[in-house]
């Protein structure tokens, strides 16, 4: 007698034993399009209160207020706080963040995913597994780019939320992680690089000892 093959995955945290269910990104999430705006519906500067921040691409993304470039004028479409934004047209298909402003408008460049069921930062974590295949869908198509299609019929196995929750914790810390070693790493090549001007310029000279 054949054993009924099960929906789970070969490595899991021990607390978890139900069976993960395959479902549409778009039967879990919402899925919002952005809009272009006009050169005249935005501006470098924040002008008042009402002005949200205005994402076209990969290249606005940030959490830093400080480091925000464009603002809407006119009210437009809207990523909230915590959505993921994920990248859909241009060089930066796949790219993707997770949205911390209350609100930020986005162009068409740009979707937002956004659920009351799943988890956000777990989407995140196998969406970014699927880039290679979302980058090649993108430039197969007759204008380059995803459609909102190709975005809410991708089929993924979902596990129980507070499953969801733990995996997305334990892969945000794993990111966070190598996010700090890259930082350590890039001080170290920019005072290697310092040390070997100096030498081959002769300005410096180790003692004896050293």
């Amino acid at each position: 007698m054949m054993r009924e093959k099960r929906n789970m995955p070969k490595l899991r945290f021990p607390e978890f034993i139900q069976e993960w269910k395959t479902s549409k990104i778009g039967e879990q999430f919402q899925l919002v399009s952005g809009q272009h705006l006009n050169p005249d519906q935005y501006s470098n500067i924040k002008e008042s209160d009402a002005s949200t921040p205005y994402f076209t691409g990969p290249s606005d993304f940030t959490t830093d207020q400080d480091l925000l470039t464009k603002w809407s004028i006119k009210q437009t479409r809207s990523s909230l706080n915590g959505d993921l934004l994920f990248t859909v047209k241009g060089s930066g298909v796949g790219s993707m963040m997770i949205q911390s402003f209350p609100e930020v408008s986005i162009g068409r460049q740009l979707m937002a995913l956004r659920t009351s069921k799943g988890n956000t930062f777990f989407l995140f974590q196998r969406l970014h597994a699927l880039r290679n295949y979302y980058v090649a869908l993108a430039s197969g198509n007759m204008i380059p780019g995803l459609t909102r299609g190709d975005i809410i019929s991708t089929k993924l196995n979902f596990p129980t939320l507070p499953e969801q929750q733990k995996i997305a914790t334990f892969l945000t810390a794993v990111d966070r992680r190598i996010a700090l070693l890259k930082q350590k790493k890039e001080k170290l090549e920019a005072y290697k690089k310092g040390v070997m001007q100096q030498l081959f310029s002769r300005q410096i000279r180790f003692k004896q000892d050293d």
